[in-house]
């Protein structure tokens, strides 16, 4: 990979998009133990591009805009979970809103989960 297209304090990608740092990721983490341990089959839905280093250039993510960075189905109905992991300051986007209450809409839960304290709550 090529050293400019992201700097150590870089925060945002080539798109502009935010890189998630890692307060976010150790508290995704802690959000997917906490779904196994509660048996929901759950898993990190990766937002961000990746680098395809055969041909030298970044794949955007193939999921839609404002996708929730956690998706599950939840036992035993079955139902689609959806949550979108912020840091205490961490504001959700008008796209990942709108994501969310479709979910919601559709009968699924979908949410904002600053800690597991949050998923506790939701679920």
């Amino acid at each position: 990979m090529v050293a400019w297209l992201t700097p150590p304090k870089c925060t945002r990608n080539l798109w502009g998009e935010r890189i998630v740092g890692a307060a976010e990721n150790k508290t995704t983490r802690a959000i997917l133990e906490y779904l196994a341990y509660r048996g929901v089959f759950a898993w990190r839905n990766n937002n961000a591009p990746t680098y395809d280093s055969r041909k030298g250039v970044f794949r955007r993510a193939i999921s839609p805009p404002g996708a929730p960075d956690i998706i599950g189905v939840m036992p035993p109905d079955g139902r689609l979970l959806g949550i979108e992991v912020k840091t205490r300051t961490g504001r959700v986007s008008p796209a990942q809103d709108a994501f969310l209450t479709e979910i919601q809409r559709m009968g699924g839960v979908g949410f904002v989960a600053r800690g597991v304290k949050d998923v506790e709550d939701n679920l």
